[in-house]
């Protein structure tokens, strides 16, 4: 009864345009219960259907099909495991998903186990917390041997969402003391290629047909190419990451456009794409830094009214 209420719900909203407080949580990928792929399990949302057919289905699908992440060894630079959290935002809607290496009924491992949480018209400013909510969702879903246990565990966690709608924001660090965590002042080489590089890849996106998009599956109706750029991150602090290379964007980007960051929980990066994720750019979620290096470390050399621009956009975010 709860999902027929949830479903009919969200096809009133799309149907009139109105958009009312709503939380719900998700799972989809693989796991031992089911012999192939999870049945959908709390997906009542646009944004949660969208994150399950272009991030899992057409995009970690399209790279497993392509076979980008078959290379063992550190020398093929690829990922041991999938063990990320990633933020999907909008204007209107935040999706904060968790990934970890998982199996089918059948032994097979190239897909992952994905939880996912969705907010849309939170009540309170900021992001609250719900990486813990997620990581005792894959501990629970991993001690689950059965589909039945996974659907009672989803039931569950689908009560305690709401709550996130007025909870608390996270409390991240000052930009300033989070980019002198990463090594770097404004001024430096690295700051300097960063805003470089997000005025040269993201800049031209504010101007383009991103700005009328949404997290839903129209998203891949957009004919504007997406791009995508790695940034520097500090380990284990992906709420942070998200923040503040969120915030450094809204220079260039309206929060309006469709943006995903993908951190790695062991790895000191974010990655971010900017408009329809296409298996092209997901397959960064396995590939390290040796194929895929941070914007902060190409060697561009930037001089004269690029380097001066640059430095202005560190100033001006730093104020």
């Amino acid at each position: 009864m709860l999902d027929w209420l949830a479903d009919l719900k969200n096809g009133l909203a799309r149907i009139t345009g109105a958009v009312a407080p709503s939380a719900g949580v998700g799972v989809f990928g693989k796991h031992p219960g089911w012999d192939d792929h999870l049945d959908d399990i709390g997906l009542h949302s646009d944004a949660l259907i969208a994150a399950k057919q272009l991030v899992y289905v057409r995009g970690i699908g399209g790279v497993v099909d392509a076979g980008q992440w078959d290379a063992d060894g550190e020398a093929a630079d690829v990922l041991p495991a999938f063990r990320h959290l990633f933020f999907w935002s909008d204007s209107r809607s935040l999706v904060v998903g968790r990934l970890w290496s998982s199996s089918d009924g059948k032994g097979r491992t190239k897909y992952p186990m994905i939880a996912c949480v969705h907010l849309e018209g939170r009540t309170e400013p900021g992001i609250p917390d719900i990486a813990p909510l997620l990581e005792e969702l894959e501990v629970q879903c991993k001690s689950a041997t059965t589909a039945d246990e996974v659907r009672g565990i989803l039931a569950k966690e689908a009560v305690r969402c709401p709550g996130l709608l007025a909870a608390s924001a996270v409390v991240s660090p000052a930009r300033k003391d989070y980019l002198a965590q990463l090594g770097f002042d404004m001024g430096s080489d690295s700051a300097v290629r960063i805003a470089y590089s997000v005025a040269s890849y993201f800049a031209p996106l504010a101007q383009s047909a991103l700005l009328k998009s949404a997290i839903h599956l129209r998203l891949a109706e957009s004919n504007v190419q997406p791009q995508h750029l790695r940034f520097p991150a500090v380990s284990g602090f992906p709420t942070a990451a998200f923040q503040f290379w969120r915030e450094f964007l809204a220079g260039v980007l309206p929060g309006s456009v469709p943006q995903l960051f993908i951190v790695p929980l062991d790895a000191p990066w974010v990655d971010v794409i900017v408009g329809l994720p296409t298996p092209k750019h997901l397959a960064c979620l396995k590939i390290g830094p040796k194929q895929m290096p941070l914007c902060s470390e190409i060697p561009y050399t930037i001089e004269g009214e690029h380097r001066a621009a640059a430095e202005a956009a560190w100033r001006a975010f730093l104020a």
